[in-house]
């Protein structure tokens, strides 16, 4: 799962770009995108500027606070819409989930060793969460 919003402006691209790859290459990789948008139009014009072919979970749907609440991500500015829960992590935030929806992996997308690390392995660097999938 992929949290982001629109201050994203390195990860999510770069997501996109490997995404793709990975789908040419036959991976089995999947992002759902889970928005910290300010509305649902925002999210709408992120999702089609920045992203790839990706799942989205829709803006009005519950699961999307259910998915913040859960794995304790979310925006600086939405920590009041979750009293009692410990923020493990902003935006953007890349956590890998296996089918029993553990997760596995909670990556902070905003660390310049994560980039820069991805831009050099490319989808190689996806590799390492091959043993979650679904």
């Amino acid at each position: 799962m992929c949290f982001t919003g629109p201050a994203c402006i390195t990860f999510t691209p770069l997501l996109s770009v490997l995404h793709e790859e990975a789908k040419e290459e036959g991976m089995d990789f999947e992002v759902i995108y889970v928005s910290s948008d300010d509305n649902a139009d925002m999210c709408l014009q992120h999702m089609n500027k920045k992203h790839g072919d990706w799942l989205r979970i829709a803006y009005d749907a519950p699961q999307r606070q259910e998915l913040k609440q859960t794995y304790g991500v979310f925006a600086g500015k939405e920590q009041s819409d979750f009293p009692g829960v410990a923020r493990k992590s902003g935006i953007p935030t890349l956590v890998v989930i296996s089918q029993d929806g553990k997760a596995h992996v909670l990556l902070d997308c905003d660390d310049s060793k994560v980039i820069k690390e991805m831009q050099t392995k490319g989808v190689q660097y996806l590799e390492q969460w091959e043993q979650y999938k679904w």
